[in-house]
């Protein structure tokens, strides 16, 4: 679960109980950026991991689908979805260094639930 992992190399501390953590939302020249980009849906960049070494830099641009509002869910060893952060149709997030191959991110609708994309991380070619 990532706020296990929170507090290590430049992430936020892990979030008590009763805190509230400032969203992060992407500045409006990056979502312009993402939405010239062409892509669509849910990517990250990298989109492969190196247990423990890397970072990844979750994206997305579901404003085609009327979505006001959506969040990125991590998928557990359980199958159960932890949300990880949430935003805009068209916005990002950077993951910590918990990230590892096969984690799971999916994108859903705030309002409703639908699925709007999905991630695998796949393994590192360098790890």
């Amino acid at each position: 679960q990532p706020d296990a992992e929170a507090g290590k190399a430049g992430q936020q501390p892990a979030k008590r109980k009763g805190e509230h953590r400032k969203a992060r939302v992407a500045s409006p020249s990056r979502i312009a950026e993402i939405e010239a980009s062409g892509k669509t849906g849910l990517w990250a960049d990298p989109a492969e991991a190196c247990p423990g070494t890397r970072t990844a830099m979750l994206a997305w641009n579901v404003a085609s689908s009327g979505a006001k509002k959506v969040s990125v869910y991590v998928v557990g060893k359980d199958g159960k979805e932890h949300r990880f952060g949430r935003g805009g149709p068209v916005g990002e997030r950077r993951t910590g260094p918990w990230v590892r191959p096969g984690t799971v991110f999916k994108l859903r609708n705030d309002d409703g639930g639908a699925e709007l994309g999905g991630i695998t991380m796949k393994p590192g070619a360098s790890c």
